[in-house]
C-alpha cells in the first residue's frame, strides 16, 4: 500500500550516500539521490528565523526505530515543500534528490485519496476522489511516474563503469 511504499522509498534514500557506511548510492542519469541533501536542509532549518520547510526537524532525519515506522515523518520528508526548497535554495547537485522527492510526493498523493473534500482544503487536486477512469492522474501514473522509474533503471543499467550487478541495484530503489 502507499504508506508502506513511502516508508520504503524514504528508507532507500536514508541509506543512500550519507556516509561511507551507507549501503546505497542512488544515482539517476548523472545525478545523485542522497540523504545528505535532506539532512543538510534540516540542519539549515535549525539556524533560520523564517523556516523554508517548517515541518522538517532533526527527528525527521536522525531516524530511530520509532521514526522509521512513522509514515508521517516519511511523507513530510518526501514532500513537495522539501523538493521545492532543494530546487530553489540549494545547489544543482541536490536536483536529483529534489526530482525524486517531487515524483514520490505526487505518487503518494494520487494513491492516498481518503476524503471527498481534502483536495479543496489542501488545494491539491491530486487528493481529489477518482470519479472517472479517464482521470488525468492515471495517465500521469502510467506515462510519467512509471516512465521516470523505467528511465532511471535504464540509466543505471547503461551507466559506464565497472559496476557489479549488486552495485547497480544499489543505485536504484529497493525492489519493492
Amino acid at each position: 500500500d502507499a504508506p508502506h511504499l513511502m516508508k520504503t522509498a524514504r528508507n532507500c534514500i536514508y541509506h543512500s550516500g550519507f556516509n561511507e557506511k551507507s549501503p546505497r548510492l542512488m544515482w539517476n542519469d548523472g545525478k545523485y539521490v542522497i540523504w545528505g541533501h535532506i539532512f543538510r536542509l534540516a540542519q539549515d532549518e535549525l539556524d533560520r528565523d523564517i523556516k523554508l520547510a517548517p515541518k522538517i526537524t532533526m527527528n525527521h532525519v536522525k531516524l530511530d526505530p520509532y521514526s522509521k515506522m512513522n509514515v508521517k515523518f516519511a511523507t513530510q520528508v518526501l514532500s513537495q515543500t522539501v523538493s521545492n526548497v532543494l530546487f530553489n535554495y540549494y545547489p544543482e547537485e541536490t536536483f536529483g534528490t529534489a526530482g525524486f522527492i517531487s515524483k514520490i510526493n505526487k505518487f503518494f498523493d494520487c494513491l492516498n485519496v481518503r476524503s471527498l473534500t481534502e483536495h479543496i482544503t489542501t488545494r491539491n487536486p491530486d487528493k481529489a476522489p477518482y470519479e472517472s477512469q479517464d482521470d488525468p492522474r492515471f495517465d500521469w501514473l502510467e506515462n510519467d511516474f512509471l516512465k521516470y522509474l523505467h528511465d532511471w533503471s535504464e540509466s543505471v543499467n547503461n551507466r559506464e563503469g565497472d559496476f557489479t550487478a549488486k552495485d547497480r541495484q544499489r543505485m536504484f530503489l529497493a525492489h519493492q
